[in-house]
């Protein structure tokens, strides 16, 4: 994949929303990449609000990601967990 080495602008709230459970989706494409705005609302969920749209028991994709408000819990499929907030930095926990 090439990525485009000029300025790009997107506007997210433009965009219709993808809606899945307690998890909204908004993407804008630009050239060579995608930017996706997520909310998760209190309580939201992997497996009961994104497992039967995607087809897996985990999300299988790379991110990159900027917490605006709150604290998302990552917990990957070895048992691993990962806070990420928005004044912290993430916290290991085994």
């Amino acid at each position: 994949m090439s990525y485009y080495q000029g300025m790009q602008k997107g506007n997210l709230d433009s965009v219709k929303a993808d809606e899945h459970g307690k998890i909204k989706k908004a993407t804008v494409d630009l050239e060579g990449v995608s930017v996706t705005r997520v909310t998760f609302d209190v309580g939201a969920k992997w497996s009961t609000d994104l497992k039967g749209y995607a087809g897996t028991n985990s999300c299988q994709l790379p991110h990159v990601a900027l917490v605006l408000s709150g604290t998302l819990r990552v917990v990957m499929d070895d048992g691993l967990q990962q806070d990420f907030s928005r004044c912290h930095a993430a916290a290991a926990r085994s």
